[in-house]
């Protein structure tokens, strides 16, 4: 997903002026694409909220980082849009639009749960005191956000594509889909690996699970992986000592 500032949002930064504050007010998902991102006033075809994780403003670069996690969704959907919405004063725009025509899969929570992280970056060319702070809605998360790449814009790029993000996908390791008698393998669909990634694979456990027992046995399932192999699209698991006896998360940061 490519991410750019609208023009709205490049006019807006060209004119800030000391004190300015900044508020990110919302950041929606959508399943349509548009043929000139920049020139959007608004998102169509509103799938989901993110959630803004944090924002930190250094050396007149803004970094604000989002979350999207599939919890309340019920249908599938293909990602192909995200919106980040921002007030200038009593004026509210679309900001910042991210967009990829092929889209990525966000399932139904009931088939299993994602989470994707992403990192944003914008610069304005002022030595005022600029303040960026966020809207108190419900789609605030957290303070922290995962440590991903650290982008940089240049201001005179501001009305070009931002960048690429990195992403940190979540995938369930289901304890039925094991096969062999030593090793034993299981291939995990990963849309977004390719031949000559060298991810970070680790242990994700949810949110929402606070029960020790079930922790203590996703940590034990989790410890039998040896090896990981990727390639196009997917993600060889492979354990030469034990087999897992219950599924577990794994978040995959691809680098």
């Amino acid at each position: 997903m490519k991410f750019y500032l609208t023009e709205a949002g490049s006019r807006k930064l060209a004119s800030i002026v000391t004190g300015s504050t900044i508020t990110i007010t919302k950041a929606i998902s959508s399943d349509i694409v548009s043929s000139d991102p920049k020139r959007l006033v608004e998102i169509a075809g509103r799938k989901q909220s993110l959630q803004v994780n944090s924002i930190n403003i250094e050396n007149n670069v803004a970094v604000v980082k989002l979350t999207l996690t599939n919890l309340d969704v019920t249908e599938e959907y293909q990602l192909k849009q995200i919106g980040i919405y921002a007030r200038f004063g009593t004026e509210e725009i679309l900001f910042i639009v991210g967009q990829d025509r092929a889209g990525e899969k966000v399932p139904a929570i009931s088939e299993r749960e994602i989470e994707y992280d992403y990192q944003i970056s914008f610069a304005f060319d002022t030595a005022a005191e600029v303040k960026i702070s966020v809207s108190a809605n419900d789609f605030i998360k957290k303070a922290e956000a995962l440590n991903l790449l650290h982008l940089k814009v240049d201001k005179t790029e501001y009305v070009n594509k931002i960048t690429d993000m990195k992403r940190v996908t979540v995938v369930n390791v289901p304890v039925d889909r094991w096969t062999g008698s030593g090793p034993w393998i299981q291939i995990l669909q990963v849309a977004t690996l390719k031949d000559g990634d060298t991810p970070t694979v680790s242990q994700h456990i949810s949110e929402g699970e606070s029960r020790a027992d079930i922790i203590k046995a996703q940590e034990k399932a989790y410890s039998c992986i040896n090896k990981c192999i990727v390639s196009n699209g997917e993600l060889k698991l492979m354990c030469y000592v034990k087999k897992p006896k219950a599924a577990f998360f794994i978040a995959i940061k691809g680098e």
